[in-house]
């Protein structure tokens, strides 16, 4: 929707193919795309086993177990990464600044304005 030569941005879920690079796709801003903001990454289940697993750092990362949800997994390495578990969300703790303009909001006054 076009506001005054302003969009609104859409806050989007994205697959991504490896943890390790959830910095970056945080960063990336979808060239096709600038009002979709990626604030939660869904990596690609490893298909066997993983020797390593790299957890990074700055987001929250929730990790399953045979699909069922196990909590936050802590950042760093991990040995050995059955198939059974996998990393299912990776959510920014990043502050998101998005474009959200309003129309015909009220005042104290019961006067309608743009925003």
């Amino acid at each position: 929707m076009n506001f005054q030569g302003s969009t609104h941005s859409e806050l989007v879920q994205r697959k991504i193919n490896k943890a390790r690079h959830a910095d970056r796709e945080f960063a990336t801003i979808s060239s096709n795309d600038s009002s979709k903001i990626p604030i939660v990454l869904v990596p690609r289940s490893s298909r066997l086993f993983s020797f390593a697993l790299n957890v990074p750092s700055g987001p929250f990362i929730l990790y399953q177990r045979w699909y069922k949800d196990k909590g936050e997994l802590k950042p760093g390495v991990i040995w050995v990464w059955p198939f059974w578990y996998r990393i299912s969300h990776i959510v920014t703790k990043s502050v998101i600044s998005y474009n959200a303009p309003a129309q015909n909001c009220p005042t104290a006054d019961n006067i309608m304005v743009n925003v």
